[in-house]
Formats: C-alpha cells, sequence, structure tokens
C-alpha cells in the first residue's frame, strides 16, 4: 500500500479490486441507531456545499476489525450491493474507510421492517389485509430478480444469491416501496469460493432444503425464503420455528404447508403460489423471480376488483403518518445536537468524520442536571413554602409553554456562541433507529412496547452434518431495523 495515492488504500478480494477512500470530512456521525452481532448502523448527515442528505452508516464492530476474514466479508457486501440498482433494493452509495475503519455509506430510508410491520397488525386488526402482503411480496420479488439478473462491470451476467431473505430483511418504506436489505452472507454463482461442508450462514427457518443439504445454490434457493415470509405474512404464524435441529427436521421432511389451514379466505391461486414456492425439491418450484412476479401481478389484478383492495402506500399513510412525523422532529433535533457538537467541539471523540456520540454516556449527561434541578427544587420548596400563597401563583397566560411538535421540526442552524437546543419533549420520543419502533398508537403494554432482545436466530449459526449445536453470535443490543428472528410470532 506504500505505493497508493494518499488517502487511497485498494484491498484485494479474490480476483476483484475495491477501492476504497477516506471519509470526506463532510459526513458528521449523528447517532448509532441499530446493532447487530457483525456491526452497528449509524446515523449520519453528509454535506457538500449546499447539499445535505442523510444517510445510514453501517460498520463492523471494533473487535472485527482485527479478523482479515471478517473485513474482507465486509468489503464483500459492500462490493455486491453497490452494484445493484434498483428501486426495490436498498443501494450503497459509497465504500469508505476513516480512522475507525471500513464502512458502508447507504440511503436512509423511512419504514419499518416487515416483522414490525405484521406484528403491528397483528395487534391492530389480526393481520395484514391480504392484497397489502401480496404488494410488498410482489416487490420484494422485484428486487431479489434485479439481484438474479445481476449485471457485472464487465457486461456478464453474474446471478447474486442473497440466501438469507426474512421478514427483518424487507423493508417496507412510509412511501409503499419494499426494499431488499442486508446482502452481508450474499453468494455470486460464479464465485471462486467454494461449497463447505463445515459451515453454513443464515436464519434456519428460512433456509431451503438444498442448503440444509449442503448443496450448492440457486436464485430458487431465495425463493423459497420469500415463500416462507409470504406464508408467514398471510397467517401471522412462524412456519419453521423451534431450535435448529427441529426447523431443519421439519424443512427437510415435514408435511408441505397449507395456507388456507391458517387462513381459509386467501384466493387459491395465492395459496397455490406459496405451495409451489415451498416445494421441497427446487425442481418443483418456482423457477425464477420473474416467474413469481408474474403470477402475483395477476392476483393483484384480480384483487384489485374487489371491495377489500387496500393500496399499500395509502395503508403505509394511514398506519404510520403520526410515527413517521414524530420521528422527523425528534430526528432533528437529533441532527441539531450532532451540528452543535461539531461547531463547538464538545465532549465526544471527534474525526474526519464527526462527533462519535455515545447514546448511554449522553442520556446520563443529559439525566444528571435534571436530577440536580429536581433536588433544587425540592430544597426550594421547602424553604419557601410557607411565604408562599395561592395570590402568588402565575396566572394561566404564563403557564409553561407547549413543548415542541412535529411542525417545528426544523431548528435554526446552529452557531458556536448559541446555547444547546432543547430536547424535544415527552410527546416527541427520540428516534431509536433507521427504521424505529412501532407508533404509540400501535404500542402495547409497556412491558411489551419495547423491542424485545435479538434472537440467536437473527444471527449467523453454523451447522454441521454431524448435526452438532450450532455456534451462535448473540447481540448485545436489539437491532430495532431488522425486527427479531427468533421471536418473530409471540
Amino acid at each position: 500500500m506504500s505505493g497508493d495515492p494518499k488517502g487511497v488504500a485498494i484491498f484485494r478480494h479474490r480476483c476483484y479490486l475495491t477501492l476504497v477512500t477516506e471519509a470526506p470530512r463532510s459526513l458528521l456521525t449523528v447517532k448509532e441507531v441499530a446493532r447487530g452481532g457483525l456491526g452497528i448502523v449509524e446515523l449520519a448527515l453528509r454535506r457538500e456545499g449546499r447539499f445535505e442528505r442523510l444517510c445510514a452508516v453501517k460498520r463492523p464492530h471494533p473487535h472485527l476489525l482485527h479478523s482479515p476474514d471478517a473485513v474482507e466479508m465486509f468489503l464483500e457486501e459492500g462490493r455486491l450491493a453497490g452494484l445493484l440498482q434498483h428501486p426495490h433494493v436498498v443501494p450503497v452509495l459509497d465504500v469508505g474507510k476513516d480512522e475507525r475503519g471500513p464502512f458502508l455509506l447507504m440511503d436512509f430510508i423511512e419504514g419499518v421492517s416487515l416483522a414490525e410491520l405484521v406484528k403491528s397488525a397483528q395487534r391492530e386488526r389480526g393481520a395484514l389485509p391480504v392484497s397489502v402482503v401480496v404488494q410488498i411480496a410482489r416487490q420484494a420479488a422485484e428486487g431479489l430478480r434485479a439481484a438474479h439478473e445481476l449485471v457485472g462491470v464487465d457486461g456478464a451476467v453474474t446471478p447474486l444469491i442473497h440466501r438469507d431473505i426474512s421478514p427483518q430483511n424487507l423493508l417496507v418504506g412510509y412511501d409503499g416501496a419494499v426494499r431488499v436489505l442486508d446482502f452481508g452472507i450474499a453468494k455470486l454463482l460464479r464465485s471462486d469460493a467454494p461449497e463447505t461442508r463445515t459451515g453454513l450462514k443464515g436464519k434456519c427457518g428460512y433456509m431451503a432444503p438444498e442448503q440444509l443439504r449442503f448443496e450448492p445454490v440457486d436464485p430458487r434457493t431465495d425463493l423459497f425464503a420469500l415463500g416462507v415470509v409470504l406464508f408467514e405474512a398471510l397467517t401471522t404464524t412462524r412456519l419453521y420455528r423451534g431450535d435448529l435441529e427441529t426447523a431443519a427436521r421439519l424443512i427437510l421432511h415435514g408435511p408441505p404447508p397449507d395456507v388456507r389451514d391458517h387462513r381459509p379466505n386467501v384466493d387459491p391461486t395465492l395459496a397455490r403460489l406459496v405451495g409451489d414456492m415451498l416445494a421441497k425439491h427446487r425442481d418443483d418450484r418456482v423457477p425464477s423471480a420473474k416467474a413469481v412476479i408474474d403470477r402475483l401481478r395477476e392476483i393483484e389484478r384480480r384483487l384489485r376488483l374487489s371491495p377489500d383492495w387496500i393500496d399499500l402506500g395509502a395503508f403505509m399513510e394511514g398506519s404510520f403518518a403520526t410515527r413517521r412525523d414524530d420521528e422527523r422532529a425528534s430526528r432533528a433535533w437529533d441532527v441539531a445536537r450532532a451540528e452543535r457538537r461539531d461547531v463547538t467541539g464538545s465532549t465526544g471523540a471527534t474525526g474526519p468524520t464527526g462527533p462519535t456520540l455515545d447514546p448511554v454516556r449522553e442520556r446520563a449527561s443529559l439525566r444528571a442536571p435534571l436530577a440536580l434541578g429536581a433536588a433544587l427544587a425540592i430544597v426550594l420548596g421547602v424553604v419557601g413554602g410557607l411565604a408562599w400563597s395561592p395570590d402568588d401563583a402565575p396566572p394561566a397566560s404564563e403557564a409553561t409553554p407547549p413543548r415542541p411538535t412535529a411542525s417545528d421540526a426544523t431548528p435554526p442552524r446552529p452557531t458556536a456562541s448559541d446555547a444547546t437546543p432543547r430536547e424535544p419533549g415527552a410527546d416527541q420520543p427520540r428516534s431509536a433507529a433507521t427504521t424505529p419502533t412501532m407508533p404509540a398508537s400501535a404500542l402495547p403494554s409497556p412491558s411489551a412496547a419495547a423491542p424485545p432482545p435479538e434472537s440467536d436466530e437473527d444471527e449467523a449459526i453454523t451447522l454441521t452434518p454431524a448435526r452438532r449445536e450450532p455456534r451462535r453470535t448473540r447481540s448485545t443490543r436489539s437491532s430495532t431495523r431488522m425486527g427479531l428472528a427468533g421471536e418473530f410470532w409471540d
């Protein structure tokens, strides 16, 4: 690397070259929004002159930076996802490297995972409308088709197999657009990496039989996983649940499922499509993503003639408009605080990417003055209580001003001399992730409102022919963007 230009590093991966440039100073880290077993996702503001854009920045965990294999896998994800340009795939805009290591710069998407969406609908109405599920499945299939028909920079068709399709990896935008995300374990069919019988990555409940038999994968492998997702979205029931051995046995030897056993009103044509996608032998499955799209479009055409038809965009607007506005207001305050720190150089590690915020330390720093203020108020109340009378009370017009609302979301640009901006009120909770938790109107009791811990299934597992116990990686913090694999349906 000594001969490389300053600020540029070249990582070699097999026969490919990935150019990684240093992070621009215009990339300002706002906050960490998600954490998984392999990496973290941060919200960042990218600025170039008058151009501004919110982005999601994905980074590997610091301890993984010492593993060349982990770094190669991370950069390979960026390289593969960067080749995809499709409205139903979350794009990777750039790959960079700074003092904290490599990172992927991705589009920031307002929305929720399909896992969150189904659980919300389950609480509110029992299940998602069939027409909504069909639209989600069709758009997801279009994203998979783009991957399966990928054309590389050399002009050659190079199918890309996702290998990790699940409700957590389908992002449903508030605008009604569905996007496939997380190509962390995707595989090019022309890749020179041999199939291995010592390890298998993915979520067991969504693996095709050929994956469990350590056979080569092809596009039909993703279609089996999409069939599982379609079944679960229609029925709000986990199809292949239980421990690794139980789920694998059901996938390999269990009877073919019929979606109408759980939801009798499903269109017979749709039920047959789900059954065809879940065939045990790949030769009996739907042959391609295009064939799935064609059949779903025909089902959509018939459903549009029904009075039960609901457009996906209208459904998301009606279900999440309040939550979306609250998230935007909270995000505006997060950005203002990050900009203030960037200007004043206050506490927090700074570097080319701006301040790196520690959410735990930040919350603690906010709690300390509140506790001190509460104690002072008690003391003053005890000392001055004897001299107070109702006549001294302030008139109603001088009452505490209302807290900021979504309409006040965009604060003025900070300067070094300004005071720290006020935090949004309790009625505008701080955004917790790229696709945060459900709106207040859709949340259950307080004990169930917080996202449950990530399941072991949500991370890559290792499966051997001898059926040894899987080696699992547990996250220390739940990822609100991707949802929960093992506890998807309670």
